[in-house]
């Protein structure tokens, strides 16, 4: 009889954990930005073949990239060179002016989204997974239209998840330039979170795998290999721990961190990145591909400069030389804009160089949230720019509010 009791009790302990969700999210717009929606559709394929069903799969993605003008192949997104169609299937949960900060935490806060729409209806035994991809900068993370998510508003948001039983554990994966800086020293230990993130709080992330069949980036560096990885690797035996220390030596161009609850290490990954599924893995090894490394914030500009090189026929060829030099034109009005800036700031360069560290100073939180709105409205901020925003973190600890917005109009008059 005990042990009949014993083995009932080891079985309700083991289906103590309901189901898995996955929230993938793509943040920007735009043909140029051709590898986060990509990034996105593959971490879909994944959940999907892992045996999450579509109905714990919430995607926000713009999807202006499979049917777009600049597209080639029509109704086709890949994300390797030489890889599968990942575009098939992909729900349109979330698309254009819906990809947005403010739905994105509604729908992490377990809020009612609407008519027909999906809601992460989540509780005390769900797990969930997250995937983000997109541009970023110290504090903050892009959208569509230049919409921000600030750091300080996702911890707000993960905080009232915790603390109102939306999960039983929750693991955070974001791609995005000074990505470490949405959780250096404000993620606590004890929220049951893991986050990993394509960099450190101060340096940018990389894209990798130019592919001129598509004239675009295909993916990010941190992304493709955590994608990789999870598709090589025995997903019911290979640890987080394992995965982030795998990524973190595959991703050579910036420094990949961790943060929140080390102690989730150990888990299996197929505890987010599966429903289920008794397979193994759906790839035999990781291709073995050249990369084409860029820093993110120059992905615009070289993928001209790649398309410039290309074209043969004249036309075409003179349209690229076109565009290509009004967006340098634009590289080096922002570059001079900010440059004065942090002159008139009397900003040192080495207070804005951090190394390799994950936790070291953090983001100047409250003063970017209040300025980097100003900043925008004087017409300072762009994908581009975001890159020259360190000056205006290390402004905010150096300078009060009206010195600093005095300084941004006045550089704005000269821009």
């Amino acid at each position: 009889m005990k042990s009949f009791i014993l083995v009932g009790l080891l079985a309700m302990l083991a289906f103590a954990h309901c189901a898995n969700y996955a929230v993938l999210v793509a943040g920007s717009n735009g043909y140029y930005n051709y590898r986060h929606q990509s990034d996105v559709c593959h971490a879909y394929q994944i959940m999907k073949k892992n045996g999450i069903p579509d109905s714990n799969i919430i995607v926000f993605m713009y999807d202006d990239i499979a049917y777009n003008n600049q597209n080639p192949k029509k109704g086709i997104i890949i994300n390797e060179p030489g890889g599968p169609n990942v575009y098939p299937g992909v729900p349109k949960d979330y698309t254009r002016d819906e990809v947005t900060p403010a739905n994105f935490l509604k729908l992490l806060r377990g809020e009612d989204m609407g008519m027909h729409k999906k809601s992460l209806k989540t509780g005390p035994n769900d797990n969930i997974f997250i995937f983000f991809s997109d541009h970023g900068a110290p504090g903050l993370i892009a959208f569509p239209g230049d919409k921000m998510l600030y750091a300080k508003d996702l911890i707000s948001t993960l905080k009232f998840m915790f603390e109102n039983q939306k999960y039983n554990k929750l693991v955070f994966y974001l791609e995005a330039c000074e990505s470490g800086s949405m959780f250096n020293q404000i993620l606590p230990s004890n929220w049951n979170i893991y986050a990993t993130t394509a960099a450190n709080p101060y340096v940018s992330s990389y894209a990798c795998f130019y592919d001129s069949s598509v004239s675009a980036y295909l993916d990010d560096c941190y992304s493709i290999n955590w994608m990789n990885h999870t598709e090589t690797h025995d997903i019911h035996s290979t640890t987080l721990e394992k995965q982030f220390q795998d990524v973190k030596r595959q991703t050579t161009q910036s420094p990949v961190c961790v943060y929140g609850d080390l102690k989730m290490g150990p888990i299996a990954i197929a505890e987010f990145q599966s429903g289920g599924n008794s397979f193994r893995r759906t790839k035999k090894s990781t291709p073995n591909m050249p990369r084409t490394q860029v820093d993110a914030r120059d992905v615009k500009l070289s993928t001209l400069q790649r398309m410039v090189a290309q074209t043969n026929d004249e036309e075409e060829r003179n349209k690229h030389i076109a565009e290509l030099s009004e967006y340098q034109r634009h590289i080096d009005a922002m570059d001079v804009a900010w440059s004065s800036f942090k002159g008139l700031m009397n900003i040192k360069q080495e207070a804005l160089v951090n190394g390799d560290n994950c936790y070291g100073k953090s983001a100047a939180f409250d003063c970017m949230q209040r300025m980097v709105p100003v900043a925008q409205k004087l017409g300072l901020v762009s994908e581009y720019s975001l890159k020259h925003l360190k000056i205006l973190n290390q402004a905010c600890y150096e300078h009060s509010d009206s010195e600093i917005v005095e300084a941004m109009q006045l550089v704005a008059k000269h821009f």
